[in-house]
């Protein structure tokens, strides 16, 4: 018996396959259709949410203090062992007046350091009655002195001119126009690192060591992390007087401690006291200065 051939309708295949691709657009066209919206959705949501973000960011540097600014622009975090500004004493030439012996750097104040560029420069402490032929005044802890502007133009150690025999680091007064300005690096008692460095017209703080700080025309104050000030200087009235009648006049004011790398300066404003030299050879220096540190009044409101 012969057998049936069997034969494929391609043209009835062709037909289903049609009607099945056919059955399928619209729901492509509807899944394309929710896909794309809910990309746009989610990208509407991702600009609102930047949009947001913008306005918040924008709003918070709107608001944001002056002062808040500029210490996030004038501090840093990372590194805490900046170059040493000390100076050696075959760096310094020698003058003296008035029975005191002054140390005078044989580099002058250098006011276009490029080390710190980035960060916004100081104004200097303005000498509200200055004169290039009057002495200008330095009062540190009831000791007071003075020198004409000239030797100020080429700079004056301040803390080896009180006692070069404890102090090795440095505190320099350079005068530019009618301001001064200092050059010193500030340290922590309890850690001995660093909270800041000032070199005349620019400074850098240190966030990790340093609590705040404080500035204006004529002063400027640095307290570190315990609160203690770790440096303080105005220009104002002093507390000597010129004579026991005289009245009190103007000069400048220096508070603070200043730690080197073998002992330690305080300088406070007790009664009968104006420089404390604590030498870490001592085990209980901290303990000692830490008594001084605390009797630093701040020059602020006075």
């Amino acid at each position: 018996m012969a057998k049936k051939r069997k034969y494929i309708n391609k043209n009835h295949h062709s037909h289903k396959k049609k009607q099945i691709s056919e059955s399928k657009e619209p729901v492509k066209k509807k899944l394309n259709g929710v896909l794309d919206k809910g990309w746009k959705r989610v990208a509407a949501l991702l600009l609102i949410l930047g949009g947001i973000a913008s306005f918040i960011a924008i709003q918070n540097e709107w608001l944001k203090s002056s002062k808040k600014k500029f210490e996030e622009q004038t501090t840093e975090s990372g590194s805490l062992n900046p170059p040493k500004l000390n100076y050696s004493n075959s760096q310094y030439s020698q003058i003296s007046n008035d029975g005191f012996k002054f140390f005078i750097p044989r580099i002058p104040p250098n006011f276009d350091s490029k080390t710190n560029k980035r960060f916004p420069p100081i104004i200097g402490l303005h000498v509200i009655d200055f004169n290039i032929n009057n002495p200008i005044y330095v009062d540190c802890g009831n000791r007071i002195f003075y020198l004409t502007p000239q030797y100020f133009h080429k700079g004056v150690d301040i803390l080896k001119t009180l006692g070069d025999s404890c102090s090795n680091t440095s505190l320099i007064l350079g005068l530019k126009g009618d301001r001064l300005y200092i050059s010193t690096e500030f340290k922590r008692l309890q850690n001995e690192e660093t909270m800041g460095i000032i070199e005349y017209n620019h400074w850098t703080l240190f966030k990790e060591n340093i609590l705040t700080y404080r500035y204006n025309d004529t002063m400027l104050e640095v307290r570190d992390k315990q609160n203690k000030i770790a440096f303080s200087i105005k220009y104002g009235q002093t507390s000597m007087m010129r004579t026991k009648k005289g009245p009190p006049f103007n000069g400048v004011i220096i508070r603070g401690y200043f730690l080197g790398d073998t002992s330690l300066t305080v300088i406070n404003s007790q009664p009968g006291f104006f420089r404390g030299c604590f030498l870490k050879s001592d085990p209980n220096w901290k303990q000692k200065a830490a008594v001084e540190i605390s009797k630093i009044k701040s020059l602020w409101n006075n």
